[in-house]
């Protein structure tokens, strides 16, 4: 036995819940019901005294070890299970939350709603902030409770015609709501760019940067810079319009004296990706994939704006700047992300889903919690779920892993190159002719 397993033994017979009831041959559990800390320790008492026993009737000295290997690798067996029934027993826990709409330690929980959780965050009439995304859904939702607040928004858009309904909607319930719709395609690095370099002509501040937007593509498709479409869309957009407006939301934040905040929008679906990040996307970013899946990619790509969390974080620190950036999942809900399915077969999924769905205006509430609320102050690189910290999965918390995709990030949005994945050795080749 290593030291760390009798570390973890020791450790779990302490504070395990579960039995140890062996079988007659002792190897085995006789059964696996609940006991209290005094089984425990009887059951190991026992044995210890019957080999104390044993080694003074053969005038030996007192056993080295109070278990044999038998005993040792059964305790072992039970305090993995006993971990392994905790574990689900947390799930359960955290399940029953959801569903009752228990508040966490931040006071909120997941019935809580945008305007509930903004009611103390004070005036933002100070305030100028880009959402992704607003058109509809969680993202429009963020739009009206931020404005209703007295944020200044703007609202980029792929259909301007999209974006001026929402601002139409808005200014119908806030009339002094001041609200600037623009052009934006993600799944464009040079819309981009055009973007940022249009907002930045109005010499306007930026405090907030709200990357909500999302696709999930059902079909397979390659974006105008040969990046699959929902990676393209979900993150690699969004990573260069953040790169591309940080130098000015450091700049805000030094001259105004507040801090900064870009709020990326992923899912908990990003749990369901494994495998090599960079490889896969290289994978799906070829004409004809075979390997394409709409759910994994789209999970990949959440997956993504955790990792770029991660390391955006890191790399704000390093600078001193006054800016954080923190993700958020907003739960489930029904939004215009599936409209390309939609029909009897999603209408019914739904509806036998419809206990565990947020509203939108409770699904709106954790991103504009993070947006917001004083006292995430200086709290940057942080995974949040139903307005509280959440912790993220062993890849989502990988350090390498972010680095490595920042850096694959970083060479696919240069300026004048077409980057294409090699997926048998994870580097790029460069298509000269298109610098």
């Amino acid at each position: 036995m290593t030291n760390t397993e009798s570390s973890s033994l020791t450790t779990a017979i302490i504070k395990s819940s579960a039995p140890i009831l062996l079988g007659p041959d002792r190897s085995t559990p006789k059964t696996l019901v609940s006991p209290s800390p005094f089984d425990l320790y009887s059951t190991t008492s026992i044995s210890f005294f019957s080999k104390c026993k044993a080694a003074e009737a053969a005038k030996s000295d007192k056993p080295r070890c109070l278990f044999d290997s038998t005993d040792l690798s059964t305790l072992l067996q039970l305090c993995k299970a006993s971990m392994q029934n905790k574990k689900n027993n947390l799930e359960m826990f955290e399940t029953l939350k959801y569903l009752i709409g228990a508040a966490g330690a931040s006071g909120y929980g997941s019935k809580s709603t945008g305007e509930q959780v903004t009611e103390n965050c004070g005036d933002l009439h100070s305030i100028t902030a880009i959402i992704t995304g607003a058109t509809s859904g969680i993202g429009a939702e963020t739009a009206r409770v931020l404005a209703k607040r007295g944020a200044r928004l703007v609202l980029p858009a792929r259909s301007l015609k999209a974006a001026e309904d929402a601002k139409a909607r808005i200014i119908s319930e806030d009339p002094d709501a001041e609200i600037i719709v623009m052009g934006l395609d993600l799944s464009s690095l040079n819309s981009v760019r055009n973007f940022v370099s249009e907002f930045e002509s109005f010499n306007l501040p930026l405090n907030l940067l709200i990357n909500n937007a999302g696709k999930f593509a059902h079909e397979h498709a390659i974006s105008e810079d040969g990046i699959e479409m929902t990676f393209a869309t979900n993150y690699l957009g969004h990573f260069l319009l953040t790169k591309l407006l940080l130098k000015k939301m450091i700049e805000t934040a030094k001259t105004t004296g507040i801090q900064g905040r870009i709020v990326n929008v992923s899912s908990s679906i990003y749990n369901w990706f494994s495998g090599d990040t960079i490889r896969y996307l290289g994978q799906i970013s070829r004409n004809k994939s075979r390997e394409f899946d709409p759910t994994r990619a789209y999970a990949l790509s959440k997956l993504a704006n955790v990792l770029h969390t991660k390391e955006l974080a890191q790399r704000l620190k390093q600078m001193e700047t006054n800016v954080t950036v923190n993700c958020v999942h907003p739960g489930v809900v029904r939004t215009r992300l599936t409209r390309e399915r939609e029909g009897i077969v999603t209408d019914m999924a739904f509806f036998l889903t419809s206990k565990l769905l947020k509203t939108v205006p409770q699904a709106a509430a954790t991103t504009c919690y993070v947006a917001t609320h004083p006292g995430l102050v200086n709290v940057t690189g942080k995974y949040f779920s139903d307005c509280n910290e959440a912790s993220t999965s062993k890849l989502g918390s990988n350090s390498t892993e972010a680095a490595r995709l920042w850096t694959a990030s970083e060479i696919m949005v240069s300026r004048g190159s077409k980057a294409v994945f090699d997926p048998l050795t994870s580097t790029f080749d460069y298509d000269i002719s298109m610098k």
